[in-house]
Parts: structure tokens; sequence; C-alpha cells
């Protein structure tokens, strides 16, 4: 059906401009899958890859670790699981939201998106901010940064993250971010963050405050 790659291990690829869809069915390491003509990755195992510009959105019914997820032409991710990921500048219409659909999300980062943040989606440890629409609709949350609670979960608060450089695509932190320390270590299945660093500072057994989410 037109996709860059059928049921194949993939590592340091690229998967770009192919008609029906980037990768399906495969596992990915280091790779970029950006410009195809559906989903950038349907039913996928992912990690530290970059998804972007993808027609039908990102990924779908897939596992997507520490991975960039941005300006894709629908949600970010579809009925999926994102642990450590960023969704950057999704451009969804309608009623679907530009970072994520249906999906369970753990120490992301959702900026950006059209159309609104994440819907009918679980959400732990997450900045949700700055989209446009409602970053949250039908959906719960827990110990996560929203600027409108949803009416489930816990530990959710709506002061602004307070990120490093908003307008530059900066998301760490400044020191006196609201997220720093406010997240459930309970939550933490990756040992490192998005820069590689541990995820929990073990000195002080809560999350490392240095990343660029809770």
């Amino acid at each position: 059906n037109g996709y860059g790659a059928y049921s194949g291990t993939f590592s340091n690829c690229a998967f770009t401009r192919n008609a029906g869809g980037g990768t399906y069915s495969s596992i990915l390491s280091y790779c970029t899958v950006t410009n195809n003509g559906s989903y950038g990755v349907q039913y996928g195992t992912v990690n530290n890859c970059l998804i972007s510009s993808n027609r039908a959105g990102g990924a779908t019914y897939s596992t997507l670790t520490t991975c960039m997820i941005s300006s894709n032409a629908s949600s970010g991710i579809y009925q999926g699981t994102a642990i450590g990921c960023k969704f950057i500048g999704n451009k969804a219409s309608g009623g679907s939201a530009g970072g994520a659909m249906n999906s369970t999300l753990v120490n992301c980062t959702i900026i950006g998106n059209n159309n609104g943040g994440a819907f009918f989606s679980s959400l732990a440890n997450c900045i949700d901010y700055y989209n446009s629409g409602a970053d949250v609709l039908i959906s719960s949350a827990t110990n996560c940064c929203i600027s409108n609670l949803p009416a489930g979960g816990t530990g959710n608060f709506t002061n602004a993250p307070v990120f490093v450089n908003l307008a530059g695509g900066d998301f760490h932190l400044q020191s006196n971010s609201p997220c720093i320390n406010s997240g459930n270590n309970a939550f933490v299945t990756v040992t490192n963050d998005f820069d590689g660093n541990p995820r929990i500072d073990r000195k002080s057994t809560r999350l490392n405050s240095s990343h660029l989410v809770i």
C-alpha cells in the first residue's frame, strides 16, 4: 500500500515521501519519518525518532518513547501510547486534537498544537499548554500542568509552565517553574528523559528538575 517499510526493524534510517505512509508494523530507533502521504507510523514501536509533517498524522496504534512529533497535518498520535515525547505544532481540525486523540501520554510535552492538545486521552506528568483550542477535552489527567483542568484526575494545576524560551521553541523549564518536582514518580517507567538525563533525581527521590517536562 505504498509504505516505506512493512514489518521490519530499523535503526538510523529515514522514511520520507512514501505514498501510503512511513512505516507499518515496524520497530524504529533513531529514525526520521517525514512528509509521507498518510500516517508516519502505524502499528509501530518507536524510540528516539522524529515524526514530522506527515499528511494523515504522526502515529496511530503505536507506542512512542522519547520521540519528537511535530507539524503533522492531523493528530500527533491517535489511539497510541507516548512516553517522554514532545508534541509540537501538529495541525488537526474538526473534532480531533492536534496533539493526541484517544491515547495515553506520560511525561510528555504538548505545546502549540492546532485545535487542542489532548482529547479523549489519559495524561500523567505532562505539560499540556499553549495549544489553540482546549488543552484537554473529555480526558483524565494526573499531576499535569494544563491551562483548563479536566474533570477527572488529581494533582493538576493551571500555572504557566515558565519555559526557557517559548517563542524560540526551547521548552526546558526555568528554575522558578511550578512544574519542577510536581510529577509523580509512580508513573515513571523510562530511566532517562528526552535529553538523556536521569528522569528521577536519586538525591531527592523526586523528578529531575533539569528536564523539559515534569
